[in-house]
């Protein structure tokens, strides 16, 4: 069995969903047994990227070397020594578009000629994206992904390995449900991203803030709603394109009047919010995290940071209200950032409490187990003698 990635707990009996990262591991146990492999999701999550991650693990594994210039595959294919990546998308084709009818001028028969959508050379792996589009192309996949061929005008070559995607039939994407025969041939698994997985694997290659805000709300990996239909939302695909943006020259802060309809065209108007918020606080993700980590240690930082929200009440407003979020995701944070905060500003801790239970929910056990611990006795203690005071003065 494969290990669980470093910082990740073991997802095994997690639910019903698989993350991305681990899909070329799954892919690898399929390929031994001649399973394709189908993945369903929502849009924007990577789906597509998969298949070229296992494209790469199959060439190596093999000692080949990995061909997927489209250009090339199109004009050539390629040669023996090379392990070659088809990506398909079944929305742009019709089914004739796959195996074309034609009558043989010499014998008068009817009979079908392969296209060059499908492969004809040996040790690859053809990607069949958005099969849930075109449902009058079910009948030949799969024929195609169970007995590998399309009646008998087309085989697929050795060692050519299957893999399909779609969306959800309640994506709002145009997908259909897939049949329960075509179901039946394949592995199929439902992905969803985590922002500790993303992160883990593409870190390095996002934006810092971007990072830094998906650190302080990895829920916001993913804003899809269904329900509203044509409005953009967040997903890897979109997040990275934020990222891009931010490597160039534009602004992203309130400072440009049109930074939050940019960065809400791409990813959301609650993304955008949320992303600008911790923007305001001027402070990364990473300065914080140090401040919290060891506030006796970074007290001079402490004392910087109080004097900038003495003259800005605004921006430790607002990072009162995304380290109480942060709390809803993580309740074990709240000791440490109760402390931290009561080092900054003693009125903000007892703001941050009241948000605390407010997004917990008073009733709920997260809240309750937490009111008995040594970090909330602590900060109601706190908050009484700054209550009393008050009153004296």
């Amino acid at each position: 069995m494969a290990t669980p990635f470093a910082g990740h707990k073991d997802r095994s009996k997690d639910s019903e969903f698989v993350e991305p990262q681990d899909i070329p591991e799954i892919a690898m146990y399929l390929y031994e047994i001649g399973k394709p492999l189908h993945l369903e999701g929502c849009p924007g999550i990577g789906k597509t990227y998969i298949g070229e991650v296992i494209a790469e693990k199959l060439a190596e594994r093999q000692g080949l070397n990995l061909v997927k210039d489209v250009k090339r595959i199109a004009d050539y294919g390629w040669d023996d020594g090379e392990f070659g990546l088809i990506q398909s998308n079944m929305s742009h084709y019709e089914p004739e578009d796959w195996m074309m009818p034609v009558i043989d001028p010499k014998t008068g028969k009817y009979k079908r000629e392969h296209t060059p959508v499908l492969p004809v050379h040996p040790n690859g792996l053809f990607q069949i994206d958005e099969i849930a589009k075109t449902p009058d192309t079910f009948r030949f996949v799969s024929q195609l992904m169970d007995e590998s061929r399309i009646g008998f005008d087309y085989f697929l070559p050795d060692n050519t390995y299957i893999v399909s995607t779609s969306n959800r039939a309640t994506d709002g994407a145009a997908s259909h449900y897939l049949t329960s025969d075509l179901m039946n041939r394949i592995g199929r698994f439902k992905v969803k991203p985590t922002a500790e997985g993303f992160l883990y694997h593409h870190g390095s290659d996002l934006n810092p803030l971007v990072s830094g805000f998906l650190q302080w709300f990895p829920e916001s990996i993913l804003d899809f709603d269904p329900k509203k239909w044509g409005d953009p939302f967040a997903s890897p695909r979109s997040i990275f394109g934020v990222s891009r943006l931010l490597n160039t020259d534009f602004d992203p802060s309130r400072k440009n009047p049109l930074a939050f309809r940019v960065l809400e065209g791409l990813v959301g108007e609650g993304w955008a919010r949320e992303f600008q918020g911790l923007l305001n606080c001027d402070y990364n993700a990473q300065q914080i995290n140090d401040m919290i980590r060891d506030p006796e240690g970074k007290m001079d930082d402490i004392d910087r940071l109080k004097t900038d929200f003495s003259n800005a009440r605004s921006m430790i407003c607002s990072l009162t209200m995304m380290l109480a979020k942060r709390v809803k995701n993580d309740p074990t944070e709240y000791g440490p950032i109760c402390e931290f905060l009561r080092k900054v500003d003693m009125e903000c801790s007892v703001v941050f409490t009241l948000v605390t239970e407010r997004l917990l929910g008073k009733d709920s056990v997260e809240w309750q187990q937490l009111m008995h611990t040594p970090a909330y006795v602590n900060q109601e203690i706190a908050a009484d003698s700054l209550l009393s005071n008050s009153y004296k003065a």
